[in-house]
């Protein structure tokens, strides 16, 4: 799972947003300019103001589990967790796998009850 960002990767990309807008709506006049400014990284500005993704929207579809399958996985653990079983590795493992393979539920919906994993994973919620 997606760890959460320091602090200051957290400023640096709202730096980076702050002067790809700042580039577009004409506040800067270069990307150079933005990044000199905001003291980042000259070519950083500039690839994202071309369009360029960051590293980790980049490898996005690299990972063996997509953000909303990585959501849906951590409330299954959170669901497992309150009703007192703490999930082994071997659980997890088996539940990702099924929901790397299965890619046809519907991620937008937040109830846990539509999706219908195999048995063995219901914990008695019939």
């Amino acid at each position: 799972m997606v760890r959460q960002k320091s602090a200051k990767a957290a400023e640096i990309a709202s730096l980076l947003e702050e002067a790809v807008l700042g580039v577009r709506t004409g506040k800067y006049k270069s990307s150079y300019e933005a990044a000199k400014q905001l003291g980042l990284c000259k070519e950083t500005v500039t690839r994202r103001v071309n369009g360029g993704l960051s590293r980790s929207q980049a490898r996005q579809q690299q990972q063996k589990l997509s953000y909303e399958q990585e959501n849906v996985l951590l409330k299954w653990i959170k669901q497992l967790t309150i009703s007192g079983y703490s999930p082994g590795h071997q659980l997890l493992k088996e539940i990702a796998e099924e929901l790397r393979t299965k890619r046809t539920y519907n991620l937008d919906d937040t109830s846990l009850n539509s999706l219908e994993l195999p048995p063995q994973y219901t914990l008695g919620r019939d």
